[in-house]
């Protein structure tokens, strides 16, 4: 990724918070000489990326935030013969996958339209999923920066690896087998992770990105240890079924 694109990136961000360079650097906490290297010849790397991201996903400059995650996967250039295959990183969205689902949407928008007491449950029930989708992201954050860890150790053991890392044993096998199927190819990794983020059937995440149902209940594992919600670790089929059951 060129670095005058991340440079950019910092100054749009720095712009649509309305800050000048000496409170932008308050706020990331570092001097403003860094900020203006940042912005001009030397833009941010590690952990900073990482820093810059959830600012701006958590003041919605969305663009800005998949410049900073995607030069943040570049920095881990596994094989320089085979380099990452990256495309824009998305930040996913939940869209209606049938007309049950795309009735549930018209209601709430009717609601919203057309009734104050309607307006004002939706707009709990949007604080409510916007706390809900933040949880998800930073699990599907760190779960992509933990297979990224993972993948460039030398060490000769899955425990070795586990006790360098700080994490469980279990985990590092979760992602050198996701590692068999997606290897340097971090954009299909991604997806997956998204697509499992927002409850895709492991039957079809399984059929997609040939990845086996065993690989996929030990990933869901993991986000539950990230601390990804319950239902958006249940397969939105099965939740919808249990909502519209009526009872016996």
């Amino acid at each position: 990724m060129p670095k005058n694109e991340v440079t950019r990136a910092v100054r749009s961000l720095r712009n649509r918070l309305g800050d000048t360079q000496q409170s932008f650097a308050h706020r990331m906490g570092v001097a403003i000489s860094t900020v203006v290297r940042y912005e001009l010849s030397r833009p941010p790397h590690g952990k900073v990326l990482g820093q810059l991201e959830k600012m701006a996903v958590d003041n919605g400059c969305f663009d800005e935030a998949a410049v900073f995650r995607n030069a943040f996967f570049k920095e881990f250039d596994l094989d320089a013969e085979t380099p990452l295959r990256l495309a824009p990183f998305e930040y996913f969205r939940l869209v209606p996958q049938t007309g049950h689902e795309e009735e549930l949407v018209q209601a709430l928008l009717w609601e919203l339209g057309h009734s104050a007491d309607g307006a004002e449950s939706v707009e709990r029930c949007l604080l409510r999923a916007s706390q809900e989708k933040a949880k998800v992201q930073d699990a599907l954050k760190q779960a992509s920066e933990r297979y990224c860890l993972v993948a460039c150790e030398s060490e000769p053991s899955t425990e070795s690896i586990a006790n360098k890392l700080s994490i469980p044993v279990a985990e590092v096998q979760t992602w050198m087998a996701l590692w068999d199927t997606f290897e340097t190819d971090l954009a299909e990794l991604r997806s997956f992770l998204q697509s499992m983020g927002i409850g895709q059937s492991d039957t079809l995440l399984a059929d997609r990105f040939k990845v086996s149902l065993s690989t996929i209940t030990a990933v869901r594992r993991v986000f539950s240890e990230l601390g990804v919600p319950d239902l958006l670790r249940t397969p939105r089929s099965a939740v919808i079924q249990t909502k519209t059951k009526k009872p016996t």
